[in-house]
């Protein structure tokens, strides 16, 4: 049988038995440290004081070093950009310990530093979230030793829900490209009509037993179910509005006036149902099954039955939840880890919640003026 071949890996230095040294024993009776040799003659010629930033000792990484990558990291700058910038901080090369290559060898080396272990790092975490603060709410499930579903909460998630809650909407549209877990995000609109997020989760699959688990676990961490709950049509309805009317679809003048008429804040039910028949018949779409099926659940998706709900207003579709979506992939990438992917996540929220306090303080600090005009 051939022997295997051995790959040689290259290195960046050469081996010349140079006998450089400096000998140092420790004295008992003086508590000091005494030089017993000292051998100063090179076999090699030195390195200039210009490149010593070069040199394997010098491009050890500091602490706060691989603290600038991390957390670049979580908002998806990668090495050779983090690098550019510590440099461009600092003013010059010679400043920063390692090279782009060192940035992405401890980048990569947190990842193997993960590794198998990604799941149970994660809840951990969640562990030592809970431990701190026990309002932190988290839940999840096991199959085959595989992370299924999980859902959490942090305690401003709660807060954020008791205040801003009555309208809910969430949809499964994101993922964790690397494990394909579906990310869902539970998302509602604050006193400023900006996103806030009541608390997100990871499921396996889009079923209706990880759906239903979803929103248990939604309702023992809030313990109040919301006034009005906005999801996304499910995909085979998407499929049947093609298929079925394609057709309907492209009448540009039907769109605009269905638009228009189930959009409209300002009638009551009674009158919008008035107005959709009249519709139908002047467009002879008595017989169109997808339409007749969307106004027999009109209760469910039409504004004009909600009017009467806070907030119901403000959140019309799920494009909330799509928005608050793409926000959070912005931080992070295809390649993230479970753990990662939350890291990536908190650092999202915070900016979510630095924003929230930022109108908070223009609101507070912003006074009206009154002018007072003479007749």
């Amino acid at each position: 049988m051939a022997k295997p071949s051995m790959y040689v890996r290259q290195k960046t230095f050469t081996i010349t038995d140079c006998k450089a040294h400096l000998g140092v024993s420790f004295c008992r009776y003086t508590y000091k440290f005494i030089v017993s040799k000292f051998v100063e003659d090179h076999n090699h010629s030195l390195i200039d004081t210009f490149s010593r930033d070069l040199t394997k000792i010098s491009r050890k990484l500091s602490f706060s070093t691989k603290k600038i990558i991390h957390r670049m990291s979580l908002n998806r700058i990668v090495h050779t950009v983090a690098h550019r910038l510590l440099v461009s901080i600092k003013s010059s090369h010679h400043y920063v310990r390692g090279t782009p290559i060192d940035f992405k060898k401890f980048y990569n080396g947190m990842r193997i530093f993960i590794g198998d272990r990604d799941s149970q790092l994660f809840i951990d975490r969640l562990k030592d979230r809970y431990e701190s603060f026990p309002e932190f709410f988290f839940d999840f499930t096991f199959e085959n030793g595989k992370l299924t579903s999980i859902f959490w909460a942090d305690e401003i998630s709660k807060l954020n829900y008791k205040a801003f809650g009555l309208v809910l909407a969430f949809d499964a549209t994101c993922q964790t490209y690397r494990y394909k877990m579906i990310f869902v995000s539970f998302t509602g609109v604050d006193h400023h009509k900006k996103c806030v997020t009541f608390g997100a989760a990871l499921i396996s699959s889009e079923t209706i037993d990880s759906y239903k688990w979803l929103l248990l676990s939604f309702l023992n961490c809030h313990g109040e179910q919301p006034k009005l709950v906005l999801s996304d049509q499910d995909p085979s309805m998407r499929v049947a509005i093609v298929q079925v009317c394609g057709d309907v679809i492209e009448n540009t003048n039907l769109r605009w006036r269905i638009h228009r008429l189930v959009w409209n804040l300002f009638i009551t039910p009674d009158t919008c149902e008035s107005r959709w028949h009249y519709l139908i018949e002047k467009f002879g779409l008595q017989d169109n099954a997808w339409l007749n099926d969307m106004f027999d659940i009109r209760d469910h998706w039409v504004p004009a039955y909600f009017r009467d709900i806070p907030f119901c207003c403000l959140v019309k579709t799920t494009s909330r939840c799509e928005s608050s979506n793409v926000t959070f992939k912005v931080n992070s990438t295809s390649a993230n880890t479970l753990v990662q992917f939350m890291l990536c996540m908190e650092s999202r929220l915070d900016s979510q919640r630095y924003s929230k306090r930022s109108f908070e303080y223009k609101t507070s600090s912003t006074y009206l003026k009154v002018l007072l005009v003479k007749k």
